[in-house]
């Protein structure tokens, strides 16, 4: 009695199962914290501050609130174009220090390669004075 068994790279089903088990539960999980994050989600109103003014129908008392809501704006915008002639002033001085950085380098490397081993030379006689 001879008895043939053929290899197969299959997995058996008894294993494939808590791995499907678990998939399942995972994403099953994942869409119900979703679901529930949906619904319990706090609703956000922008410059809402938590109290509603009831105004009369009168014309006047809306356009004077009008204009104090302007008036508030105006002035924020204001300090807003204040901060333009500090970021130019700060441009300005970033400028400067790149240019005084690029003409110190420039000044600084050699121009010639005699120049270079000049340096090199005196380098390593002392090196601590070209530790930076």
């Amino acid at each position: 009695m001879e008895c043939n068994i053929i290899a197969t790279n299959k997995i058996p089903i008894i294993y494939k199962m808590p791995i499907i088990q678990f998939i399942t539960i995972f994403f099953g999980l994942l869409i119900l914290f979703a679901f529930i994050r949906n619904l319990t989600k706090p609703t956000i109103i922008e410059g809402a501050t938590g109290k509603y003014e009831n105004y009369s129908d009168d014309p006047l008392i809306l356009a004077k609130k009008n204009a104090a809501n302007i008036d508030v704006l105006k002035k924020q915008v204001d300090e807003i174009s204040g901060l333009s002639s500090t970021v130019k002033t700060n441009t300005d001085s970033i400028n400067k220090n790149s240019q005084s950085i690029t003409s110190l380098m420039s000044s600084m490397s050699p121009s010639s390669n005699e120049d270079s081993q000049k340096n090199q030379a005196l380098i390593d006689e002392e090196p601590e004075t070209f530790n930076m």
